[in-house]
């Protein structure tokens, strides 16, 4: 480093913190210690970087490189510049204006515009002397890959002066904490020596804070000052961090505080022990605004040294059950506790003990809550004995104690819904015992272990009863990666994945080693957690088993064009040692692959691209090859340039077979996402592939159409589309044959999947490609094993051929003339599709993927429908009714409809022809056995008459089959006919019932405002939620004075309960009592 202008120095050395011992150090020379105060009032320094390499690479905190000056009293701002070479002209980088850093010149300078620039020198140009003092650093090298650190910037740094000699060590020590590009980062920490023009120091060492899977890094550590220069005033120290190894470095300015004692606390771990055991101890120091202190020296009660506190504040000892004690921190060098020297002492710690029970029991996973089978050993899954305080409970020799334990275990598919296995372990004298993981293994799954300890078999004590201590999940992990890795040349690119089990459950703590692959000319690599990268980077899953990482691909030289380069990554999980048994080694045993393209995409001024190919129709699970042509405004192809290529809609694009082995099924291709980039070869030419499987759009017509897009950037930015056809017919495979019921509009029956003989059953047939298609025109042979397949100009048990369609229409009906269940099949002679060699020479195709070879009607494909339940009508079972449509009340003369209504047992209407009698009023009377009407499909039928003169007409209805009368569906109602009253006051009808057991049920009734009035008792069958809900008529009487009536009923259920409810029909009302429900 050179420099321009006068330096001046403060003293040699600064007071010794060891001068006088057990009092706090004294000032300095008198006056303020500023960065200014340090220099010729016409002078300027380049204080930082130190190191000869620069980057701008993202630490946590920003994505550039600080640069640092000092100026005299007369330097009022500082420009910092660069050149490349020897000589040459400056090139400004930027200017601070003011002392904008705690009394220093600060600048965040991005260098990416000259980013691989060797041989550059930087300089810090002071403004305001007349002659402009420069100084500056040559022999610097501008590298983004290089790491970063970054000191955590504040106002004040806090420094405790530490003034021990028996015990701590003395030294002044001060909290530093930053950020690193890299994630386990270690920087060495030193401030800046102005005696000295120099960084002093020895090098403190930081730790890694960062938290497990972070993408940059956190640290923290204690910096000695020791040698720095007080002053009286305001004191300004610069601090730096450095990564050596060829890193970058940052400083930061501050204001020095001195830290004094505040508060000390004391923690304990566990605050009762058992027996004579111990409780670990935290001590805790820090200031008045609650800031830790580093380098403060703890003792207990009496004087007993414990220990210097850290960059956390904290020191740990422990302390006998039993006992109290308090914990102090010294302010001087004098080792007992006195208060008025500032020593600062804890409350009281209080460690109880007490004679441990076993009291509960707690499970662990050694590989925490999922893991792979893989990485699963005998003694990963143990259940440890606890006491009364949640301590682990020992076993006298021989004690020969057992833990009984159960698993059940739930698969992920759900099939089969539950397994348990049991099993029984002995307890070892640390209290634990190991529970193996069933045998069965072949399907992952959700376990939950319920464990209990069996008492002593000498005392009869110490047991512990059953409960739920573990649930975890285990199966068969797998890797997933982002389906393409790409970044512009000469920049980065994320790599990132998961590691989880089949139902998506990551599995945390897992290292995973990801090695790049380059292609021709390659050179990028992974970003380390420290030091130069490296094309294998080895990684920590997170919480949620997600991992990344940063490819870097090297910037070219200054004045060099970036090259694309592509590749693949391959991410692996890598042995870790099991926790248990360190010298075992367990792996999840999970990879895969992804391709990586670092692209140039700036295609020439009037470039443009062109979609071919992809002609036909397609069908899913066979791959649609296309082509992306680039070229210039002359023709000419473009090649090394980048088209981004994109699909829509449920495609995708494709790498071809998931495994193309011969033989195997066709149809299961490598998906790649629905977007990837590619770069043209010489020709100017991408070739890719898109596949389709799974989409809704094939279940209407059978049909799906998607958009490829290709596009190109750079000042030569251009797009083409073109689509994608494809069709379910014809299938490679076949998936199901589906039947189903018909939908509602076509059914005869309204109680499904029961149906009366008189009722045919309709259904929906339906047949889906491997990946749940719909397929359209495929032929279904239909049988049945009970009645009769019929549809239009079908019936016979022969059964049908009906054809596949995409719409509800039914295909088929089920009939039957008897009671008897009826089940239907569907058989498709599907087609069989597998892989063969890739066809090569004249005759081959143009792809590289395995050929499809075909065989018509070879896998019989069946699928069952719901089985149709038919039943004979049993008329003594149905519900029967019968009411005129309006008033009770008739005026003379005045037409009356009567309405009919027949449901049979299972609730469902009942076609037959119902024959109608009546009586009155008066002489009058009509009705025929052979004139009757016929019931629709609601089961019933109307008779129309009116009454000649006052009196009440009673009407009856009763069904017929055929010519046989149906005596049990009788059904009565009765009209009167006279003057018509304005309506009373409302009717009210209150039940009461008694429970007799198997007596006679006896329901009392409580009536209001209607003497006179025929009231009817009825039992309620069936529920509403069954669909076969119905009332039976059990009794009828005419309501007399006062209302109070008493009915009973020959209890034919036992002990079980009858519902009974009532009713009143007066002046067109239905009046209705509550519903009581006696045993």
């Amino acid at each position: 480093m050179s420099s321009t202008g006068t330096k001046r120095g403060l003293a040699a050395t600064a007071t010794s913190a060891l001068a006088i011992a057990g009092l706090p150090l004294l000032a300095g020379p008198a006056g303020a210690v500023t960065h200014t105060s340090t220099l010729g009032a016409d002078s300027v320094n380049l204080v930082q970087p130190v190191s000869t390499t620069v980057s701008a690479k993202p630490d946590g905190q920003n994505a550039t490189q600080r640069l640092t000056a000092l100026g005299g009293s007369n330097v009022t701002g500082v420009r910092f510049e660069y050149r490349i070479g020897a000589s040459g002209p400056w090139t400004p980088i930027g200017t601070a204006a003011t002392r904008n850093d705690d009394g220093a010149f600060a600048f965040e300078w991005n260098p990416t515009p000259i980013a691989g620039a060797t041989n550059v020198t930087l300089r810090a140009v002071g403004l305001g002397p007349a002659t402009a003092p420069t100084d500056d650093l040559s022999g610097v090298a501008v590298d983004n890959n290089a790491d970063t650190v970054n000191v955590t910037d504040g106002a004040t740094l806090d420094v405790f002066q530490a003034p021990y000699t028996n015990g701590a060590t003395a030294g002044q020590y001060a909290v530093v904490e930053g950020t690193s590009s890299a994630p386990g980062a270690t920087p060495t920490l030193d401030f800046y020596d102005p005696s000295a023009d120099a960084f002093a120091g020895a090098g403190d060492t930081t730790t890694s804070t960062t938290p497990q899977a972070g993408v940059t890094g956190t640290w923290r550590g204690v910096l000695d000052v020791t040698g720095y220069d007080y002053g009286g005033g305001t004191d300004e120290i610069l601090v730096k961090a450095a990564g050596g190894n060829g890193t970058a470095d940052d400083a930061e300015s501050f204001v020095i505080d001195r830290q004094e004692l505040g508060t000390v606390t004391a923690e304990p771990t566990n605050a009762n022990v058992p027996g004579t055991g111990n409780a670990d101890i935290t001590i805790t120091v820090v200031d008045a605004e609650g800031d830790p202190i580093a380098g403060a020296e703890v003792r207990r009660e009496g004087g007993a040294y414990v220990g210097q506190t850290n960059a956390l504040g904290q020191v740990e000892t422990t302390q006998a059950g039993g006992t109290r004690a308090f914990y102090y921190a010294n302010a001087t060098d004098s080792d007992p506790f006195e208060a008025g020297l500032g020593d600062k002492r804890s409350q009281d710690v209080t460690v109880g003990q007490y004679d441990p029970e076993p009291t509960a029991l707690e499970a662990t996973s050694a590989n925490g809550e999922a893991f792979d089978y893989d990485e699963y050993d005998a003694d990963d899954i143990q259940v440890q004995v606890k006491d009364q305080e949640g301590n682990d409970v020992p076993f006298e020799q021989a004690t020969l104690q057992t833990v009984e334990y159960t698993w059940t275990f739930r698969a992920f598919d759900g099939a089969p819904t539950a397994r348990e296995t049991e099993g029984t372990t002995v307890v070892g004298l640390d209290g634990n015992a190991n529970i193996p993981l069933p045998q069965d293994r072949s399907e992952g799954g959700t376990y939950t272990l319920r464990a209990a300890l069996v008492a002593n078999p000498v005392t009869g004590e110490g047991a512990v009863a059953e409960s739920e201590v573990l649930t975890v999940k285990a199966g068969q992990a797998a890797i997933k990666l982002a389906d393409e890795v790409s970044g512009a040349a000469g920049a980065d690119a994320a790599v990132a994945g998961t590691l989880a089990l089949e139902d998506g459950t990551g599995l945390p703590g897992r290292p995973v080693t990801l090695t790049y692959t380059p292609g021709q000319g390659g050179d990028a690599a992974f970003d380390q957690q420290s030091g130069a990268d490296d094309e294998v980077r080895t990684v920590t899953t997170g919480e949620d088993g997600s991992f990344s990482a940063t490819l870097d691909d090297p910037a070219a030289a200054q004045g060099q064009p970036q090259a694309t380069e592509t590749g693949s990554v391959t991410a692996a999980t890598a042995d870790y040692d099991d926790p248990n048994t360190p010298v075992d080694q367990d792996n999840a045993d999970a990879e895969a692959t992804a391709p990586v393209t670092f692209f140039n995409d700036a295609a020439p001024a009037g470039a443009e691209v062109e979609v071919t190919g992809l002609t036909g129709t397609g069908k899913p699970g066979a791959p649609s090859y296309g082509t992306a042509t680039v070229t210039d405004a002359d023709g000419d192809p473009v090649p090394n340039v980048a088209v981004r290529l994109t699909v829509d809609g449920d495609s995708f694009f494709t790498s071809g077979p998931e495994d193309g082995t011969t033989g195997q099924p066709a149809g299961d291709l490598a998906e790649q996402g629905q977007a990837i980039t590619r770069v043209t070869n010489a020709q100017g030419q991408v070739s890719f592939a898109v596949g389709i499987e799974r989409s809704e759009d094939f279940d209407d017509d059978g049909t799906a159409t998607d958009t490829v897009t290709a596009t190109v950037g750079g000042a030569g930015g251009a797009s083409d589309t073109a689509d994608v056809a494809w069709s379910s017919a014809d299938p490679l495979n076949a998936g199901e044959v589906l039947i189903e019921l018909a939908a509602d509009r076509f059914q005869e029956s309204g109680v499904l999947p029961k149906a009366p003989t008189t009722d045919d059953v309709a259904y929906d047939v339906k047949v889906t490609d491997q990946f749940g298609n719909l397929v359209g025109g495929e032929d279904v042979a239909i049988r049945t094993d009970g009645g009769e397949v019929v549809r239009p100009g079908n019936n016979g048990q022969g059964g049908l051929t009906i054809e596949s369609d995409f719409d509800a229409d039914p295909e088929f009906s089920l009939s039957s003339d008897s009671e008897q269940d009826a089940t239907p099949t569907g058989t498709w002679a599907a087609d069989t599709s597998v892989y063969a060699a890739d066809s090569t020479g004249p005759q081959g195709d143009a792809d590289d993927d395995a050929d499809i070879v075909t065989t018509q009607g070879t896998d019989p494909t069946t699928g069952e429908g719901p089985t149709a339940q038919f039943y004979e009508v049993d008329f003594a079972a149905g519900t029967y009714t019968l009411a005129q449509q309006g008033a009770e009340q008739r005026e003379v003369g005045e037409t009356v409809v009567m309405t009919y209504t027949a449901t049979d047992q299972e609730g469902e209407p009942i076609e037959f022809e119902v024959a109608f009698f009546r009586t009155g009023p008066g002489n009058d009377d009509d009705g025929s056995a052979n004139d009757r009407v016929a019931t629709g499909e609601d089961g019933q039928a109307s008779y129309v008459f009116s009454g000649n003169a006052e009196g009440r007409a009673r009407v009856s209805g009763i069904g017929y089959v055929g010519n046989e009368v149906q005596p049990e569906s009788e059904a009565s109602d009765t009209v009167s006919f006279g003057r018509v009253d304005e309506p009373g006051d409302p009717i009210t009808i209150t039940l009461a019932a008694d429970s007799n057991g198997p007596r006679k049920d006896i329901v009392r009734a409580d009536v209001d405002n209607a003497v006179g009035e025929t009231i009817r008792l009825y039992v309620i069958r069936g529920t509403k939620a069954k669909g076969n809900k119905r009332l039976v008529e059990v009794r009828e009487d005419v309501v007399p004075d006062g209302g109070q009536m008493t009915f009973k009923k020959a209890d034919r259920n036992g002990n079980k309960k009858t519902r009974f409810i009532a009713k009143i029909r007066s002046g067109g009302v239905v009046y209705k009592s509550n519903t009581q429900k006696p045993r």
